[in-house]
């Protein structure tokens, strides 16, 4: 094909009778059927909002949260009020902090869970959690309905043998002439479920306080992807966020930034953590969250909004956001 005609059947391709630009593409309906969102029975993103413990603290029930903090900036302070906010008696909790046997807020810590009877285990070594997250794992196997019946059909197995081999292999049919025997009636005999409490906390919490050297460990990265299948919380500290696999910054849902971070450092968090906002807006964001002492920006990349503290939430101007910067 020569370039004129090249260039011809360009412009009528591209034409303004022909074209559309994204968003208006001329569409016609060929069917009426529609994905619908379906509720799932243990789905923690179904949970309303007002049901959370500490909803208005971190909002979610089950979510991965880091915390970039240089030391002495109130971290180990804001992760007593975060605990005592979204943990209760039905929550466990993992530290995991070289520093919780001698640091006078870890013990306030443990003294607060004692009185509110929170159950609890401590670490020195971030080398402990494979060895907590396979006993976690193996609980969840076991707790499994499935897994409970087939344990009771063994157990029924081996007790009516000494009946009978027939009798003992039958009763797995039930027969109508075993339906009398109370063994028989426990195969589906569906376990009895607790009452769902009206507020509902996380079945685990998990505190990884100043990890820095430790971040690329893989057991990290594993307990970021399966937290939402324990039904927990995730709270990493450390002063450098980049330092993190890629594959456990992509499960962040929430970042904690506290004073003193130098500008290399911001642009670090920046680039790893999807804004959609300016990078010289989310400095205006830091410096004025960050004014007072103890002060600290929290970002819900989920929702992509920012508050001063948990307290307050930012307004941003459209003009401010990534899609009106890149229209100028």
């Amino acid at each position: 094909m020569s370039t004129r005609k090249r260039k011809a059947a360009l412009t009528e391709e591209f034409s303004p009778s022909t074209w559309h630009p994204p968003g208006l593409m001329k569409t016609k309906t060929v069917s009426s059927f529609k994905v619908r969102k379906l509720s799932l029975e243990g789905d923690t993103n179904a949970v309303p909002p007002e049901r959370i413990l500490g909803y208005n603290v971190i909002p979610a029930l089950a979510c991965n949260t880091f915390i970039c903090a240089a030391k002495n900036k109130g971290k180990t302070t804001l992760l007593y009020n975060v605990l005592k906010a979204c943990a209760n008696k039905r929550t466990f909790v993992y530290i995991l902090a070289a520093t919780h046997h001698k640091d006078p807020i870890y013990k306030a810590m443990k003294a607060m869970f004692d009185k509110r009877g929170i159950g609890y285990q401590c670490f020195e070594d971030i080398r402990e959690l494979p060895v907590v997250l396979a006993s976690l794992i193996k609980g969840e196997e076991e707790d499994n309905p499935e897994n409970q019946k087939a344990q009771i059909e063994q157990q029924l197995l081996e007790s009516c043998d000494t009946l009978g081999s027939r009798i003992g292999y039958d009763l797995l049919g039930i027969p109508p002439q075993f339906e009398q025997i109370p063994l028989a009636k426990l195969v589906d005999a569906p376990p009895k479920k607790p009452k769902e409490p009206k507020i509902i906390s996380p079945d685990f919490f998990f505190i990884l306080d100043d990890v820095s050297l430790e971040l690329r460990r893989p057991e990290i990265e594993a307990l970021t992807k399966i937290q939402k299948h324990l039904r927990s919380k995730v709270i990493i500290s450390s002063q450098y966020i980049h330092d993190m696999r890629p594959g456990a910054l992509m499960q962040l849902d929430y970042l904690i930034i506290f004073g003193g971070q130098n500008l290399e450092k911001l642009k670090h968090v920046f680039d790893r953590t999807d804004h959609h906002i300016t990078f010289e807006k989310f400095l205006e964001l830091y410096n004025d969250a960050t004014k007072d002492k103890y002060g600290f920006l929290f970002y819900d990349r989920q929702k992509g909004k920012y508050r001063r503290a948990f307290s307050e939430e930012y307004v941003i101007p459209e003009a401010d956001t990534n899609e009106q910067v890149s229209k100028k």
